[in-house]
């Protein structure tokens, strides 16, 4: 058997779905993109809870920092998720 396959064959998979229809995602993806992404108005605590708890179960919060720091839309976002990330 190729040496390759075998490896892939021993890897365990990390492959992680996404629910696409989530708004937490939603605006995760927004900001990936780099498209506008002002925190949403009426997004509560329990919205910030689900949004940092997704993006770190993605692995994306340096990333999301990082596209969001220098972009006016940050300061709409909760001071809080800003110093989370």
């Amino acid at each position: 058997m190729n040496m390759i396959f075998k490896a892939l064959e021993t890897q365990p998979q990390t492959l992680k779905m996404l629910d696409l229809d989530s708004p937490a995602i939603k605006l995760i993806c927004e900001v990936l993109r780099n498209h506008t992404a002002a925190w949403p108005q009426e997004a509560g605590e329990e919205f910030e809870a689900l949004f940092l708890t997704q993006s770190a179960g993605h692995g994306v919060q340096a990333l999301l920092y990082y596209q969001l720091k220098s972009r006016s839309e940050w300061l709409t976002w909760p001071a809080r998720l800003r110093e989370s990330l």
